[in-house]
């Protein structure tokens, strides 16, 4: 017995020396399995190799299965990984995702994927850009950025490819994008409020965007977004738009409305294509300047020149390059870049990394191809191709980028249309952090330039800055949309805005003179005027509020959920 004992423990000795010499590297938020578990993750990669070879598909259901399988026969082994509790908990169902774009491992312990790969998530905390995976087919392990990934589980809604986080301003942005046919169609969330609240406020509730097209009485074709309520049945068996037709899931509902059914009320085409991912946000925050290829001068940032640039093989950037001879900014230089990583959000322009260990210094971003928001505005004043709607959708798009902002209390302290960026003729986002700071406290004092015309009473009076002085700057924002980029207070020169504005004076505008009917003008100027424009910090309103105010104004006397 002694012999068998002291043969066990040298064998179990020498599988963990081993298996200590291939762990995962460590990484904030990110566990290590145990040898024990190790040893079970790699038989179960061997014989999902195996089962990978037999077939070119794999249903994405076999994988709760085969991970609750899995679970109940090692449940005492303590291999079990828990992926939403960081690796605690004795029991859990496994977690898999699906690629939805190709990533090339930048760094040393990324997880490079294809397109439709499936990933086995083991590591992955709330609010953190990237997660730790497994390769279902390869076995290889690392870091995979979570904007790229999607549920691999058919049960959930989140697996389907016309699923979208998104609400139901954005939903109309995305399905007016040029080029899509009658029926194409998204499923996202249902957001309710008070107002709507739902009878079952434990079952999941969708609402299904189509694009349709439309004939006036000439002929002349157009097209129009409809928005169609699904609710759970009570029991949650199932799903349905109109009572009398119920379906057992989502994909079962989608398919019928796909077909040529006798509901000729709705007809589903084709998913709204994803013509937009952003670039991820490298975990290395220091990038090898040899990789970034500088083409074409297109603009100016806070601290130097902007430039066109490729980096690496094929993703196209933008680089701010901090003049050389520019040496007093260099701590700023570094201040905004690190701002820039921590944040990611489809209303922010993303930070790709930097080069600080020589000069110049460069901060490279995602590349906006049309510019500035001001600039396309002031190019529009003869056209007039940019509409009310299209104008709202801005707004609408930086008050949801500034909530972002303001959550993680962030003061952006030069917010204008000069520093917000479009991607095409429907997306923009906020931009130039170069006056950005993260405040501890709920204001901060600053002695140096800021942007005058664009700042509140108290930024002018006593160089204090708040969360709240962006909401002022927000109002002025609003004003430079529907001017198509007019100078705030124009007829003011520099002294007076300075004199005036510290005293509380706003500017008199009437929104009419700008295209808006009497109506749409009085209501949004009283907002402006009130929520943004309010002497007194404390009367301003958060910018979830004002999201939520441009939500419901943009779809206001528009038609509302059509009923089968």
């Amino acid at each position: 017995v002694v012999l068998v004992v002291a043969g066990f423990l040298k064998k179990r000795n020498e599988i963990q020396a081993a298996l200590a010499a291939t762990s995962p590297p460590q990484f904030p938020g990110c566990f290590q399995l145990s040898s024990m578990g190790q040893l079970f993750s790699r038989q179960r990669r061997r014989d999902t190799k195996s089962r990978s070879s037999e077939t070119d598909y794999v249903d994405a259901r076999d994988f709760g299965n085969n991970a609750r399988a899995d679970n109940r026969s090692m449940s005492n082994s303590g291999a079990v990984v828990n992926a939403s509790t960081g690796g605690r908990g004795a029991e859990c169902e496994k977690v898999f995702m699906q690629a939805i774009q190709t990533f090339q491992a930048n760094c040393a312990g990324d997880l490079s994927f294809c397109i439709g790969d499936i990933l086995e998530v083991l590591d992955m905390k709330p609010g953190q850009y990237w997660c730790y995976a497994r390769h279902y087919d390869s076995g290889d392990t690392g870091y995979a950025p979570k904007h790229l990934l999607k549920s691999a589980d058919k049960r959930q809604a989140a697996s389907l490819d016309c699923y979208f986080e998104i609400d139901r301003l954005e939903s109309e942005r995305l399905l007016r994008m040029p080029g899509l046919e009658n029926g194409t169609y998204l499923l996202r969330p249902h957001y309710s409020r008070q107002a709507d609240q739902l009878l079952q406020p434990h079952l999941p509730s969708y609402s299904l965007s189509v694009r349709c097209d439309t004939f006036d009485s000439n002929g002349t074709r157009g097209f129009v977004i409809r928005h169609y309520r699904i609710l759970p049945m009570e029991n949650g068996a199932g799903f349905y738009v109109s009572p009398q037709r119920t379906f057992a899931t989502l994909p079962d509902l989608l398919a019928h409305y796909q077909q040529d059914s006798d509901d000729r009320q709705m007809v589903l085409a084709r998913p709204c294509p994803r013509k937009y991912i952003p670039p991820p946000n490298f975990r290395d925050f220091e990038i090898n300047r040899v990789d970034i290829e500088i083409s074409e001068l297109i603009g100016s940032g806070s601290f130097g020149t902007v430039h066109l640039a490729k980096f690496g093989p094929c993703l196209q950037v933008a680089v701010k390059k901090m003049a050389t001879e520019s040496t007093s900014g260099t701590e700023d230089f570094i201040k905004e870049a690190k701002i820039m990583h921590s944040l990611s959000h489809p209303k922010i322009v993303q930070l790709i990394g930097v080069c600080t260990r020589e000069e110049p210094f460069y901060i490279v971003t995602e590349y906006m191809p049309m510019g500035s928001l001001y600039h396309n505005l002031v190019k529009d004043r003869e056209k007039r191709a940019i509409r009310t709607r299209d104008m709202m959708g801005y707004l609408h798009q930086v008050a949801d980028g500034m909530k972002y902002l303001e959550e993680r209390k962030y003061i952006h302290s030069d917010l204008r249309t000069a520093n917000i960026l479009m991607y095409n003729e429907f997306l923009v986002k906020v931009a130039d952090f170069g006056l950005a700071r993260l405040v501890e406290s709920e204001y901060y004092r600053k002695n140096s330039a800021f942007p005058l015309r664009w700042s509140a009473p108290e930024c002018i009076s006593k160089g204090l800055f708040t969360i709240k002085s962006d909401v002022w700057s927000f109002g002025i924002v609003i004003f430079e949309v529907f001017s198509r980029g007019e100078k705030p207070y124009k007829s003011w020169r520099v002294s007076e805005v300075q004199e005036r504005v510290a005293k509380g004076a706003t500017m008199n505008i009437k929104l009419t003179d700008y295209g808006l009917d009497e109506a749409t003008a009085s209501k949004l100027y009283e907002f402006m005027l009130n929520e943004c424009w309010s002497k007194s910090r404390k009367s301003r309103a958060t910018f979830r509020r004002i999201k939520e105010f441009l939500e419901d104004f943009a779809i206001e006397g528009e038609a509302g959920y059509v009923a089968l």
